[in-house]
């Protein structure tokens, strides 16, 4: 082996214990949890966005598969209003992940209890912050899911 390819193997090898052995520390700190308005319902295997002041789950399962679209709005303490369901659902999906941008919600991949699925859902949010509308939109090349 090379001087060379002994000194950069030595200066990673350092670089990796520093790292290894730095203490990293968060200045932030967690005040205690509390209550506030609980869901109606048990649900699991759901994602959640939030979009203006409001908090909005989709997809999920409780004893089966439920198209979730439920809403409640986030005050400045912190506090939840009651959850209200969207007059239009959710796509039948579970193990997904949703992600907001402007005023359009993505849901990608899932199952819908029967099989993992590649499918990407487009979600309208209205001027009230309800979605009102669904459209599959693409697949992706492999079907995917969180365990």
């Amino acid at each position: 082996m090379s001087f060379l390819k002994k000194a950069l193997y030595s200066f990673l090898l350092l670089i990796l214990l520093l790292f290894l052995s730095t203490k990293v520390e968060a200045s932030d700190t967690i005040s205690s949890w509390n209550n506030t308005t609980a869901l109606p319902f048990q649900i699991a295997s759901h994602t959640i966005y939030s979009y203006t002041d409001k908090l909005i789950i989709v997809g999920g399962a409780n004893n089966s598969l439920i198209n979730l679209n439920e809403t409640s709005v986030v005050s400045a303490s912190g506090e939840l209003s009651d959850w209200v369901a969207s007059p239009i659902s959710s796509p039948s999906i579970l193990w997904h992940t949703a992600a907001q941008k402007d005023n359009r919600v993505y849901t990608v991949g899932g199952s819908t209890a029967v099989s993992i699925i590649s499918s990407v859902y487009l979600g309208k949010i209205n001027a009230s912050g309800i979605v009102d509308e669904w459209n599959l939109i693409s697949s992706l090349p492999k079907s995917l899911a969180l365990s």
